[in-house]
């Protein structure tokens, strides 16, 4: 599993705007989080289309968190972006494996999909704010 440029901006933007208390720029935020301007402007439709993120128009316009950074869970933006997690598509659409009612994998993938969407629900945007990174040399 391997997360989508998308998620992992619109997860950068989430991280900077909880530590901001105005408005910023979508010029700001591009240049800031070296994030491609037309990519993000994307990214903060479906952010703010889903109540994530408020949204500014004009002059003195820009985009800041609309909700707490301790109520965004990693599952909610990368369902958000991405979609559900699918390890594999018989998960989905058992159709289309002729092997399903014997595929012993079936069973693994669930759990294991499970497991990673419980793991990533329960961490939050603020989690990941206040986990301390050590440079090594």
């Amino acid at each position: 599993m391997k997360l989508t440029k998308s998620t992992d901006y619109a997860l950068r933007l989430l991280i900077y705007l909880a530590e901001q208390s105005h408005l910023v720029t979508m010029k700001t935020l591009s240049a800031q989080l070296h994030i491609p301007y037309d990519n993000l402007t994307k990214i903060v439709q479906k952010l703010a289309k889903y109540q994530f993120v408020y949204t500014e128009q004009g002059k003195y316009g820009g985009v800041m968190m609309n909700k707490c950074a301790s109520m965004i869970s990693l599952q909610d933006i990368i369902t958000l972006i991405d979609g559900p997690t699918q390890l594999s598509e018989c998960q989905d659409n058992p159709k289309n494996c002729g092997l399903s009612c014997t595929c012993q994998l079936k069973h693994v993938f669930g759990s294991l999909e499970y497991k990673i969407n419980q793991l990533f629900s329960e961490i939050t945007i603020k989690d990941v704010m206040t986990h301390e990174c050590t440079k090594t040399v």
